[in-house]
């Protein structure tokens, strides 16, 4: 029997490694996301906390300079929370982005399996028809020498 051999495996070996290639990505696009999201949290807790401290200090009668810088620092760390919730969002759309890029890349790898696979059965059906013949042709010899010597 003949071994099978599918003319496109290079191209199936290249698709295989686009597929590796964009699922790395993918991992490392989670990963960045999953970073983007603790920062934003840890700035939403400083912030937050500074917003309470604040509370405090002017429950307790703070002095106008320290009020105005309090109020300053709040602000900056909303701009920092800002910040934060944009890379966070930067983050997200670059993982859906790697996501498609990884099915999309599984879908072209997956198309040629399909096409070797039809053409693994294709070939077995040839293989197994070609034997067939030989085994026909063997039986019809062995059959014509049998009568001829009876």
């Amino acid at each position: 029997m003949k071994k099978f051999r599918f003319r496109l495996d290079p191209v199936v070996a290249v698709r295989r490694f686009e597929l590796d290639r964009a699922r790395a990505e993918l991992g490392e696009a989670e990963r960045a996301a999953v970073k983007a999201d603790e920062r934003h949290q840890a700035w939403r807790a400083r912030r937050s906390s500074s917003g309470e401290a604040l509370a405090e200090s002017v429950a307790d009668g703070v002095r106008a300079g320290g009020l105005h810088s309090a109020a300053a620092a709040l602000a900056g760390l909303g701009q920092r929370v800002v910040e934060a919730a944009a890379g966070l969002v930067e983050a997200r759309t670059s993982v859906a982005a790697r996501r498609e890029g990884a099915l999309a890349a599984r879908t072209r790898l997956r198309a040629l399996e399909r096409l070797r696979e039809r053409a693994a059965v294709a070939h077995r059906r040839d293989e197994a028809r070609r034997e067939q013949r030989d085994l026909d042709e063997i039986g019809a010899l062995r059959a014509a020498r049998a009568r001829r010597r009876s």
